[in-house]
This record gives C-alpha cells, sequence and structure tokens, in this order.
C-alpha cells in the first residue's frame, strides 16, 4: 500500500477535499518524501498503516462479537 501511494502520488482525494494550507496525512508524507526527510515521512506512513490495521482489528472483533 505504501508503494502504491508513494509510486503514483495518488493523492486526489485528499488534496481536493482539504482547504489550502492544511495538510492531510498523505500529503504531509508526499512532502516529506520531496523535500528528503524519508525517515520522517516512512515513520509516518508506518504509523498511519498501524492505526488503521488496529482499527480494523478492532472493528472486526466487535462485528463478529455481535454475530455470535
Amino acid at each position: 500500500m505504501m508503494i502504491f501511494i508513494i509510486s503514483f502520488r495518488e493523492l486526489v482525494a485528499s488534496s481536493l477535499i482539504s482547504p489550502p494550507n492544511v495538510l492531510t496525512v498523505s500529503t504531509f508524507i508526499v512532502r516529506e518524501f520531496e523535500q528528503g526527510s524519508v525517515s520522517v515521512g516512512m515513520a509516518m506512513a508506518v504509523i498511519c498503516v498501524l492505526l488503521t490495521t488496529t482499527a480494523l482489528i478492532i472493528l472486526n472483533y466487535f462485528v463478529d462479537r455481535e454475530r455470535n
């Protein structure tokens, strides 16, 4: 997922929704890569992936628990 975002620079939705001069997480990551701060960009990307994965696991747990 991170390779796809980095290689295609697909930020259309977040760029269209965000107001001017407001950084979303994806635009922040891309700007850090463009400025040469690869470690900061990768750290933020890993944190985002971990938070998203954790939220999905918790949501899946509650949905499965409700079904049973």
